[in-house]
């Protein structure tokens, strides 16, 4: 009983948390330049896992695995949500997760491109035609939006973030990162923070940064997305991983779509049309498909499948 309950509130932390980090990070932007609250977010979130997994006597990454560690936190971190963070601005965000939702369409064809994938059956090309025509569906109605060409910027935006987070993932498949999932992560949340900080001060943030004017609001959002939706969500996704088959866990992929929209309508008063809701079904179907079930590796190469996908999927997890 007490373990189900446990993956119980797993299952809920990956699901709503993860799910409702778009509404957070549009609340968060309100008042916080977006390259400074990502910085804000992520070097908190890495300097508290780091902290924890130091004190867990996790060794410290070696300079060979800092190095390929800010590799994954510029893709991963940085490239893995400036997009979003910028988008939500000028983007329902139920729309922004539903375009972030395409992720694995990318990194099918990413792993396959790079070699360290299937390649893709007939349910997978089907999967990838299904997501192509969600996105074009969703496009449409973007362009019909109330800003028509800015919304439509913005949502190429949030498909090159999916793109980023996909290369930065298949990537990371051949780095040599820490073994640990919880200190590799920890390592491309503080390189990808600094680098979201340095982008920040280069776009002149600083100086559009009134302290006075953040509210209690914005500060939470940050707080949430760093403690709750990085350092929580994160953990429970490891856990899972640990117990329950990889295809059981990667269902949040098509539940934080719906968790989105449905907070995006309930708080932000976002529209949900008709082509939405096609679009929607049409990608989560997408992600359905894609989920193919794979044969278990060798005895001796099961360690390695699931480390990797433990240290390269935890951004949009973050």
């Amino acid at each position: 009983m007490r373990t189900r309950l446990i993956a119980a509130a797993a299952f809920f932390s990956v699901y709503f948390f993860w799910g409702s980090t778009y509404l957070a990070t549009e609340r968060a932007v309100r008042e916080i330049p977006p390259m400074l609250m990502l910085a804000f977010r992520f070097l908190l979130a890495g300097i508290l896992l780091y902290v924890g997994c130091r004190v867990a006597r996790i060794p410290s990454p070696t300079p060979r695995q800092w190095l390929y560690g800010g590799v994954q936190g510029f893709l991963l971190v940085f490239g893995g949500n400036a997009g979003v963070t910028w988008a939500v601005q000028h983007l329902p965000t139920g729309t922004a997760a539903l375009l972030i939702a395409t992720e694995p369409v990318w990194l099918v064809l990413m792993l396959w491109l790079l070699g360290h994938g299937h390649r893709p059956s007939l349910r997978t090309g089907i999967g990838l035609l299904v997501g192509v025509g969600g996105i074009v569906a969703l496009s449409g109605d973007v362009v019909r939006g109330p800003q028509g060409a800015v919304q439509l910027v913005a949502a190429a935006m949030v498909l090159l973030t999916a793109i980023s987070w996909s290369l930065g993932s298949a990537l990371g498949v051949c780095m040599d990162t820490p073994r640990s999932p919880f200190m590799a992560s920890a390592v491309a949340m503080l390189t990808g923070g600094l680098v979201c900080g340095a982008m920040g001060w280069a776009l002149g943030e600083p100086a559009r940064l009134d302290l006075a004017a953040i509210g209690w609001q914005s500060i939470g959002a940050v707080a949430y997305l760093a403690i709750t939706a990085s350092i929580l969500g994160l953990s429970a996704y490891l856990w899972l991983l640990l117990r329950y088959p990889a295809p059981v866990v990667a269902t949040y992929a098509f539940v934080n779509p719906l968790v989105a929209l449905g907070l995006g309508a309930a708080l932000n008063a976002e529209p949900l049309t008709p082509v939405t809701l096609v679009a929607s079904a049409l990608i989560i179907l997408s992600v359905i498909l894609l989920n193919e079930p794979r044969p278990r590796p060798a005895a001796e190469g099961q360690p390695d499948a699931p480390r990797h996908r433990r240290k390269t999927l935890f951004a949009r997890a973050s």
